[in-house]
């Protein structure tokens, strides 16, 4: 007998709180290339993960409060050309 405990919850996707759910998630849209949901609202919108190796479902909610430390969940992308994205990515209104 395995001590192994099966699991019947798996990840859906990401939730990130933020000031204004369209705009963020049109951001994340550009960058990578999957449309914002039909119906999208500054209170909420999200990403579909229509493909699972693009990544997870994406879904921004917006929240009162305003952003008082650094960001508690980032992204870790990859790409063949770094700095070509890094390039692109900057044009779309990227910080460092």
């Amino acid at each position: 007998m395995s001590n192994a405990m099966s699991s019947a919850v798996s990840v859906f996707g990401l939730s990130v709180d933020c000031g204004d759910a369209t705009a963020v998630a049109s951001f994340w849209s550009a960058v990578l290339g999957r449309p914002v949901n039909p119906g999208a609202t500054e209170q909420d919108a999200a990403i579909e993960a229509t493909d699972p190796a693009m990544g997870p479902r994406l879904a921004f909610h917006q929240v009162p409060e305003g952003k008082t430390a650094k960001n508690r969940l980032h992204l870790d992308l990859i790409t063949a050309d770094y700095d070509a994205e890094r390039e692109r990515l900057d044009g779309l209104g990227a910080t460092v």
